[in-house]
């Protein structure tokens, strides 16, 4: 109970300070008493009740996501990436088939510290997609006090199962090539260039002194072989020219392959062949 104050107004309204400090969701009673020369008109005892506290106020919506909205040719198992959400403390990551993303598809719930600038969720193991697949996908971001701001559903599509390069230049079997820094080129598998993620090529060759199968896909040559077996890793491009410390001898049978690689996943080339021309007369 608190005491009354005077109010020296012929007013009939009174502002309650913010100083008063009322409680949300309380019930308050108060009462009014009239006052002059000839005394104290005491007044009816009224009551409220003041309004439930706000809800706490969301985080912003997750934006600019990676892989893009309606990206294709993602490869199996991407790293999901977006921005820091200003406010959020905690995060819940949603994959699915289906546009309707449930709980079951909750993937994991994350957290980091506040200050990160950017996130990414990088176990999201190849096994768990198939090939040529849409998928959807959403983040909600969570506050401090619990509450949620439901992201925006984004969706993509997995690469389909790439196919082996092919047109390989010299052509298979061909003869009379140079032994100083020829240039081997091949044709990228059909879907090459719309692949988001990592994308390379790997090419290993070695002469006749070798066994060709060791050329193939997760071959890869004994330690310390390096006039016999040569291994060129991470080439983004089609084509390559050998290097003067390749070692090729005259009228001499190379065998190659190239190997294509996206998002750890690897389809074996094949095996291919060239000889190189005689020695220059005198």
């Amino acid at each position: 109970t608190e005491r009354g104050t005077p109010i020296n107004t012929s007013s009939t309204f009174v502002t309650i300070a913010a100083t008063a400090s009322l409680e949300h969701e309380t019930l308050y009673y108060w009462r009014v008493d009239a006052k002059n020369e000839a005394g104290t008109t005491r007044g009816n005892v009224w009551s409220f009740t003041t309004a439930p506290a706000p809800a706490p106020a969301p985080a912003p919506a997750a934006s600019l996501p990676q892989p893009p909205d309606g990206a294709t040719g993602v490869i199996r198992g991407p790293a999901f990436i977006w921005p820091a959400v200003p406010g959020a403390v905690s995060y819940d990551l949603y994959v699915g088939t289906a546009r309707d993303l449930t709980e079951d598809t909750l993937l994991q719930g994350l957290t980091w510290p506040i200050n990160r600038t950017n996130h990414s969720f990088r176990s999201f193991s190849r096994s768990s997609t198939a090939f040529n697949t849409l998928y959807y996908w959403r983040i909600d971001a969570r506050t401090e006090t619990g509450a949620i701001s439901r992201g925006t559903v984004w969706s993509f599509t997995t690469t389909a199962r790439l196919q082996a390069p092919s047109d390989p230049q010299p052509s298979d079997g061909a003869t009379g090539v140079p032994v100083d820094r020829p240039l081997l080129s091949w044709a990228a598998p059909p879907g090459a260039e719309k692949i988001v993620g990592d994308f390379h090529y790997e090419m290993i060759w070695g002469p006749t002194s070798i066994d060709p199968s060791r050329l193939h896909l997760g071959r890869r040559c004994d330690p310390g072989d390096t006039r016999t077996c040569h291994i060129l890793r991470r080439i983004w491009s089609t084509s390559v020219r050998l290097p003067t410390n390749a070692y090729l001898q005259h009228e001499t049978t190379y065998y190659w392959s190239v190997n294509v690689w996206y998002g750890g996943e690897g389809t074996g080339g094949p095996l291919w062949s060239f000889t190189t021309a005689a020695a220059p007369e005198g």
